[in-house]
């Protein structure tokens, strides 16, 4: 078995204070901790050594809540995120389908009207028919709980679903998600052909292990092929949409069902929407949508009955609640379910709370799942969406840990970047991405609670706290090396430490150290 040595390091096992010195890693696992000359001597002279230059190491980075197959999709997809009026989306599309055969999908995502600096509006249908006539569009907002069509498209549905809701060519949460359902996707061959650079991206930011929060029959397709063909590992925690709910059940599939590459966790609910896109259920109307209340997908009756299947069949639950509305009727469905909270539920995104919803989560053993970045890029425009009163328990990832909760932290890529470093960054600093200022001081977090969000905290929300999330002998060599120390880093400089090293289950998968 190969034995390798990282020596002359600063390293943060997390669990046990820090340390200069290295450790060994024989086959997957830590065997041996200690100084440069503890850890040699224990190696002996037959194994292979790795110099980390002084800079530190960490346990590698848990994506506690991202979409790697819409990741590898959005590679195949108009990109429109970085554009910054309507205008500028409407001459994208005009462009990309000039050189489109007709009746070819033209497929985009990333827009987002709060960014719009001519008008913040969606797209309309008919502006859609003009800048592309022979081809059916479909452009999916920046959060993917929206998008807008154009004629040709809803054409296209109008043989395959009930499109009368949607004649205006919007379509949101339930309706888009059978559109996209029915719509012709890539064939699997191209995903796996850009599923190698995207994970490399995604190890060259510290991730060992991504959580799937979209799981279904493609993506388990995807990485069968991926494990067949790719000549590197890669860890994959998925959660089940509802729809394979019976599937899990009459297969006798519990939770941890599976093994490396890939393990089925359990089942995930989306309960509401989007703040942005105003579909997350709110308990009072939106401030600047008087008499919206966003879009409560399932009632609590629904909710509760898929929470009581899943917990009695050893399924972890995780519920998508953004507003406070979906939150307490999530929450109120896990308390109400006898077993649920030793399956260590997990309320995903927890963007606008109430006291009282926070008080429930703690006593119920809720893990709050959440999105540090999406504070630093939604802070321009939240106040608008929820009123000043409301920004009190608005993402609050203070108010959460500080009321014992367990907090573990994702991305929810390919919405917002998946960096560890940027989360860890917008958590300590609550600064704005696009706009200047702080946004909830007082929701700062300390570093190292933002970095066992990453770590130890996300290897908990996936019951592997004995196996990943901090260096311990015993544990798999899942590591990450930084070029620089982020509890000793200026808050602002943290999201520009570079990641030198990644290593998944002793194997290096990412390496910017050697020259």
């Amino acid at each position: 078995m190969s034995r390798t040595v990282f020596l002359n390091a600063n390293v943060i096992p997390i669990e046990q204070s820090p340390y200069s010195g290295g450790l060994v890693v024989e086959g997957t696992r830590i065997v041996h901790m200690g100084s440069d000359e503890d850890v040699m001597e224990y190696a002996g002279g037959s194994s292979t050594s790795i110099d980390l230059q002084g800079k530190t190491l960490l346990p590698g980075f848990v994506e506690s809540h991202m979409h790697p197959f819409s990741l590898i999709l959005s590679r195949l997809t108009l990109n429109l995120t970085e554009l910054d009026s309507l205008s500028d989306v409407l001459d994208a599309v005009k462009e990309a389908s000039r050189d489109l055969e007709p009746r070819k999908w033209l497929v985009g995502r990333g827009w987002d009207d709060n960014l719009f600096k001519d008008v913040k509006r969606f797209p309309t249908k008919e502006e859609l028919d003009r800048q592309a006539s022979r081809n059916p569009v479909l452009l999916i907002r920046v959060c993917g709980h929206a998008a807008v069509v154009n004629s040709k498209a809803l054409e296209y549905f109008a043989s395959r679903m009930d499109t009368s809701a949607i004649s205006d060519g919007v379509l949101k949460e339930t309706v888009l998600g059978e559109a996209l359902h029915i719509m012709p996707r890539p064939p699997m061959e191209r995903m796996v052909e850009h599923a190698g650079p995207v994970f490399h991206d995604m190890f060259s930011a510290g991730l060992t292990t991504m959580t799937d929060m979209n799981g279904g029959a493609d993506n388990i397709r995807l990485y069968q092929k991926m494990r067949d063909r790719m000549d590197f590992p890669f860890k994959i925690r998925m959660y089940m949409m509802p729809a394979y709910l019976d599937d899990l059940v009459h297969m006798g599939i519990q939770k941890g069902f599976g093994g490396d590459p890939v393990k089925i966790m359990g089942l995930k609910i989306l309960s509401d929407g989007s703040l942005g896109a105003r579909t997350a259920n709110l308990q009072a109307p939106y401030s600047d949508d008087a008499g919206n209340r966003g879009i409560l997908n399932y009632p609590f009756e629904e909710v509760h009955e898929m929470v009581r299947k899943a917990s009695e069949n050893n399924l972890q639950v995780a519920v998508h609640a953004i507003g406070d509305a979906a939150a307490s009727v999530s929450v109120d469905a896990f308390a109400g379910v006898r077993g649920a909270a030793k399956l260590r539920p997990r309320l995903e995104h927890c963007q606008i709370l109430s006291r009282e919803v926070i008080d429930k989560m703690s006593n119920v053993g809720v893990i709050a799942s959440v999105q540090p970045v999406f504070a630093s890029f939604d802070y321009p425009w939240v106040e608008d969406r929820i009123g000043k009163d409301r920004l009190e328990y608005a993402y609050a990832w203070r108010s959460l840990r500080d009321s014992g909760v367990r907090l573990c932290a994702g991305s929810d890529a390919p919405i917002y970047p998946y960096e560890p470093l940027l989360g860890i960054w917008s958590a300590a600093s609550r600064k704005g991405i696009r706009k200047p200022g702080v946004f909830r001081e007082a929701q700062r977090l300390e570093v190292m609670d933002a970095l066992r969000m990453y770590t130890i905290d996300g290897a908990y929300s996936l019951f592997e706290e004995n196996e990943t999330g901090s260096l311990e002998v015993g544990k798999r060599a899942d590591m990450v090396v930084l070029s620089s120390d982020p509890t000793t880093t200026a808050t602002d400089d943290i999201k520009k430490i570079k990641v030198e090293l990644t290593v998944l289950d002793g194997e290096v998968v990412f390496d910017a150290l050697t020259p």
